[in-house]
């Protein structure tokens, strides 16, 4: 029997350890967590102790065929982008497949359509060029808002007021991103992508579905002025 492709996944949260789930049949996977909790699983999954942020040397990063770094920089990180950079150069394999997730938050604020052609800023833009710097092959995936499982748009807002109603969303469901890195990495697809449905409805419309449907109070839309349309394109 050919033996498994080896696939070591950074970050283990609600995105990680869901394509971790999906993929760990056809590949050998080693995912790593912060929390000592995670290390025992019922799944076909070697789980390691890593904190990049304190760098935390992981040997079997190189060894790997594929590499997925699916850490958000979250508040808690003191300099997201110091540690990737020296996470970066940690690595020496130039064989291996490297897949950054990154975020359509590297776009403008400000109303507009956005590709992947268009102009990029932030500390989170600058990884992704970090990453591009390298020999390997590389994908940087930027998705949009994520939902599915226990994320449910607008429960957090039951029964509260809520403004901006008129204006549209962006977002991925997170079943769909999950198959789309299965088929990166079949594929070996390299590239920077916008994640992201092809339909923008308001937030209204979202957050008035998803209570009719998860059955939970209606949040109360306040009268906005002006709508603001910011909408990323990817197609």
């Amino acid at each position: 029997m050919r033996p498994k492709n080896k696939l070591t996944l950074i970050g283990s949260g609600w995105l990680g350890m869901a394509i971790a789930k999906q993929l760990c049949h056809t590949y050998s996977i080693t995912a790593t967590t912060t929390t000592k909790s995670k290390l025992s699983n019922t799944l076909d999954i070697k789980m390691s102790l890593f904190d990049i942020c304190h760098y935390l040397p992981l040997v079997e990063i190189n060894t790997s065929d594929i590499l997925l770094v699916a850490i958000p920089p979250k508040k808690t990180f003191t300099d997201y982008e110091a540690s990737i950079k020296n996470f970066i150069k940690t690595l020496s394999n130039t064989d291996m497949h490297i897949i950054f997730i990154s975020s359509t938050s590297v776009y403008s604020k400000i109303a507009g359509t956005y590709d992947e052609n268009s102009l990029i800023e932030g500390s989170l833009s600058r990884c992704e060029n970090h990453f591009l710097t390298l020999n390997n092959p590389i994908t940087i995936l930027r998705p949009a808002g994520l939902f599915g499982g226990t994320r449910i748009s607008g429960k957090m807002f039951a029964g509260k007021e809520v403004s901006l109603g008129q204006n549209s969303v962006n977002h991925i469901h997170q079943i769909d991103i999950v198959n789309i890195i299965e088929k990166i990495i079949d594929q070996k697809i390299t590239g920077v992508y916008n994640l992201v449905s092809p339909k923008h409805p308001t937030k209204q419309a979202v957050y008035l579905a998803n209570a009719k449907f998860f059955d939970f109070n209606v949040p109360l839309f306040l009268k906005d002025e002006k709508p603001f349309k910011r909408v990323i394109d990817g197609d």
